[in-house]
């Protein structure tokens, strides 16, 4: 049998007010939360199956041409968190590039990973995690782009995320669970990023 132990920061769950209901409601609604995540991740061990989402994916238009946003995603250079929130200047380095590929350790908030950019064909670029504190097995990132006749993008967003610890599985859960809105949200305000540093 799995026996698993969450430890919960109860500094975390108090809250310093004057309503004890308002109080207890956030701590109850705290504790459930933790006990849905470990729940997931537990559920997922049992049966063998990986708890991130294969396939979290958002697609979004946008004005950028696909040589700009392929410019801006292969812009290792200092303010990077500016067009990608999770790419953090203090874990951005670059072990290597060429002329199609680039070798890249990138991450914010206590999680990294290592990536190997592919971007052989423009319109498809594929990003391969080869190392991550968090994140291993097929984990990765495919950005697919279709230029319309208009002048205007589809851009196409595909994350897959396999937790290669306790950590990994949980984080795994959550995207699993909520993953395709906040890549929803955060592409399009990657798009809006790149649209405004190319007018």
């Amino acid at each position: 049998m799995l026996k698993t132990k969450l430890v919960i920061n109860i500094h975390c769950l108090m809250l310093r007010s004057n309503q004890p209901f308002n109080r207890h409601i956030l701590i109850f609604r705290n504790l459930a939360t933790a006990f849905y995540v470990l729940a997931v991740s537990r559920t997922a061990v049992h049966s063998g199956a990986s708890p991130s989402n294969p396939d979290t994916t958002a697609a979004v238009p946008t004005t950028a041409t696909p040589q700009q946003f392929l410019t801006a995603l292969t812009d290792f250079g200092p303010g990077r968190a500016k067009l990608f929130g999770n790419s953090a200047d203090n874990y951005l380095n670059v072990h290597d590039r060429g002329s199609h590929e680039a070798d890249v350790t990138e991450g914010s908030g206590g999680i990294w990973e290592r990536l190997h950019y592919d971007w052989s064909d423009p319109n498809h670029i594929v990003l391969t995690t080869t190392d991550s504190n968090v994140w291993g097995g097929h984990s990765g990132h495919t950005y697919t782009l279709t230029p319309n006749a208009d002048g205007t993008t589809d851009l196409d967003a595909v994350v897959v995320r396999e937790g290669k610890n306790f950590k990994g599985r949980v984080l795994g859960a959550i995207v699993g669970a909520v993953g395709k809105g906040y890549l929803a949200k955060t592409l399009a305000n990657t798009v809006k990023a790149v649209e405004a540093r190319n007018h």
